[in-house]
């Protein structure tokens, strides 16, 4: 049995770490026997615990009962497991010396035997965005679907949300992006088809400022202010030797009269809207 054990660990060593959109990442192992012979659809135990520091206690413990493939492989998503102590998602790995113990029953009950432990050599970078790293209220694009903005942010479509769920958030943003019920609840950021604009402050960047409509608080030179669209003053030119028509300004020329026509127009081109050059990306609030 023990080297049964052993050859679990080695594979729990070897691990390759990958990271999705919920925060989980991935562990695989084989499952042989003690002549090294595969155990296909053999149902096990794991408990799986996160340790952090130079002391032997878990921050984060779950447990997983998986029965292996037809290779003798078990795959889990570590993060995803029943919940025996902790808490996945408050785990700071901002923290050094981050460690996964493995424990493991062959026989698919919770009398665990240790198998060891093994560094976890790269920090979940989603993971550590929830915990530390990014603050409350930091606006990122993110380039995927919105049914997979990973925990700890939401997605800027000017929702109305809890004041007392997302407290931390109302502390930094408040009523800037609009006001909720003005009890229990306040709103996202809606940047929805929105180029986003750095606040002018004293730069003196926007001449346009007094036309801006204000935020939640009244500012139109602070972050939630929005701005129509417009063109910049300017002129066209065109050669009146080839304009059929009349003059609008009350006089014929070049043997036009202003009584037989109706007023010059240049002919108009263009779109619905005036825009650059762009991409869809999904904006995302931490919270």
């Amino acid at each position: 049995m023990k080297k049964l054990y052993s050859i679990i660990l080695i594979c729990v060593i070897a691990i390759s770490i990958s990271y999705s959109q919920v925060q989980t990442f991935k562990y695989q192992a084989v499952i042989r026997d003690n002549d090294g012979n595969i155990l296909s659809n053999k149902r096990v135990g794991l408990k799986v615990s996160i340790i952090q520091g130079s002391a032997d206690t878990a921050v984060y413990s779950e447990e997983f009962n998986q029965t292996s493939d037809e290779f003798g492989i078990i795959n889990l998503e570590i993060g995803k497991g029943t919940v025996l102590s902790g808490n996945y998602l408050t785990v700071d790995w901002s923290m050094e010396n981050n460690q996964l113990k493995i424990e493991f029953d062959i026989n698919g009950g919770r009398s665990y035997s240790l198998l060891g432990t093994s560094p976890i050599l790269s920090v979940p970078v989603a993971n550590y965005a929830v915990k530390s790293g990014f603050p409350a209220g930091m606006i990122i694009a993110f380039a995927a679907d919105s049914s997979k903005i990973p925990d700890g942010w939401l997605l800027c479509d000017g929702s109305a949300i809890s004041r007392v769920t997302y407290a931390a958030l109302l502390q930094t943003i408040g009523v800037t992006w609009g006001e909720g019920d003005k009890v229990n609840t306040f709103n996202l950021p809606d940047l929805r088809g929105q180029f986003l604009r750095g606040s002018t402050s004293d730069s003196r960047y926007d001449p346009d400022l007094n036309t801006r409509t204000p935020n939640g608080n009244g500012n139109k030179n602070a972050p939630g202010s929005m701005q129509g669209d417009a063109f910049k003053t300017h002129t066209h030119g065109f050669n009146q030797n080839i304009v059929s028509g009349v003059f609008p300004n009350g006089s014929g020329r070049d043997g036009y009269d202003i009584n037989n026509g109706t007023p010059l127009t240049i002919t108009s081109v263009g779109g619905n809207e005036t825009r650059p050059k762009n991409v869809y990306v999904n904006y995302i609030i931490k919270y």
